[in-house]
């Protein structure tokens, strides 16, 4: 550090929850097999993808460089594809699981490296405090 400049030891981290934001998740249909079907396909494959986020995040971790933090409330079963799905489409972050909301909470209380925190659920932003920001699945996120 020369002359009070800490700008080189600072790493600018950004957190965003998977389900909701980046993808959306179609409710479970109880699906008539037919009597040629195949098995049933993996949960993954259903994820729809929600553009404007997904190209935020790719532009974030690519160009930018900026260390972005994914959240989920899949559990630990799905992390390990989400990375899958999310290095598919170009972006390389770690994925972290959390149980419900508060269990999100008190992650983010005490992980300071995250200064801000992007959501869907307004309730989740309003007990998250003052680092989250409720962002619509249509529209870019980041600073």
């Amino acid at each position: 550090m020369e002359g009070n400049d800490i700008a080189a030891d600072t790493v600018l981290t950004l957190g965003c929850m998977f389900e909701g934001l980046l993808v959306t998740i179609p409710e479970e249909e109880d699906e008539k097999r037919g009597l040629f079907s195949r098995r049933k396909a993996k949960p993954t494959r259903r994820w729809q993808v929600n553009d404007m986020p997904m190209k935020a995040l790719i532009h974030l971790t690519t160009k930018l460089e900026v260390r972005v933090e994914v959240y989920t409330y899949l559990g630990d079963e799905f992390l390990e594809d989400i990375e899958a799905f999310l290095a598919r489409r170009g972006a390389v972050c770690t994925v972290h699981p959390a149980y419900d909301y508060m269990d999100l909470a008190e992650i983010l209380k005490f992980d300071r490296d995250i200064h801000q925190f992007y959501t869907t659920s307004e309730h989740d932003a309003q007990y998250f405090g003052m680092r989250s920001t409720v962002v619509l699945p249509t529209q870019t996120w980041g600073f």
